[in-house]
């Protein structure tokens, strides 16, 4: 039900509208109309250049299994100090595998770097984000928050936990798919299901001030994309890259 292209528009300059779209195998199509060229930063149409990154990135890896670990051959850094001795095939793990797999694509070096066992990760979060450190990055399944974004940068998430809380059935009671209506009184049900035509209708008008295109102004796909965005918040987090197919 996911939308696998995007569409790429040019904001605030002369040369408002689509120009082209993005595919899901990384191919930039251009648009039919007369406007091909993109408008980046400072309004020029030069593509700006990947910089590459020179120098040796140095990379903190606490132990979290399955996203970061060593293997069994190497006991687990219970010193409380930062071991830089232990060569790179021996991480293993989720993002330490995409970490890998970055670096094959944009083309760095890097070494990896065993955060100790027991230390906060507040405390390893502050250290990336010190600029005297010497350590550049870190990786594993750190939890974003307001505080720790105050000390370092992140990138998008990578894994949503999903955690729910289980309670005993009471004794006697049989399944009920509606039992989650007993949570509110009817009147805050009310309220919540106007709140929430209340955004969708929002979420629609700006939706359609933003694209102009015959294709994505169409009233049925901004309907279906306002009710999905509006409903679904009750039950995940969106991170702004979920776009329904037009029906």
């Amino acid at each position: 039900i996911w939308q696998s292209d995007y569409t790429i528009t040019n904001f605030g300059t002369s040369a408002e509208g689509v120009v082209g779209t993005w595919t899901e195998f990384g191919r930039y199509i251009v648009s039919n109309s007369k406007e091909t060229q993109i408008i980046w930063s400072g309004k020029t149409t030069i593509s700006p250049e990947r910089k590459s990154i020179s120098g040796l990135l140095r990379v903190l890896v606490p132990i979290s299994a399955p996203f970061s670990f060593i293997n069994s051959t190497i006991s687990a850094n219970n010193t409380g100090k930062i071991l830089d001795n232990i060569p790179n095939e021996n991480f293993q793990g989720v993002a330490v595998e995409l970490f890998r797999n970055v670096s094959k694509r944009v083309g760095f070096s890097y070494k990896f770097v065993l955060w100790p066992v027991g230390r906060p990760w507040n405390e390893m979060v502050r250290v990336v984000g010190d600029e005297n450190s010497p350590y550049d990055t870190a990786v594993s399944s750190i939890t974003v928050t307001a505080k720790r974004s105050s000390h370092a940068s992140f990138t998008r998430s990578i894994y949503l936990s999903g955690l729910l809380i289980m309670v005993p059935r009471p004794s006697g009671r049989g399944m009920d798919f509606w039992v989650f209506f007993e949570g509110l009184e009817w009147k805050i049900w009310l309220l919540l299901f106007l709140t929430f035509l209340f955004v969708g209708f929002i979420f629609m008008l700006f939706d359609s001030e933003v694209f102009k295109s015959p294709e994505t102004n169409d009233f049925s796909r901004r309907a279906s994309n306002s009710i999905f965005f509006s409903f679904s918040t009750f039950f995940f987090v969106h991170e702004g890259d979920e776009i329904r197919k037009p029906w």
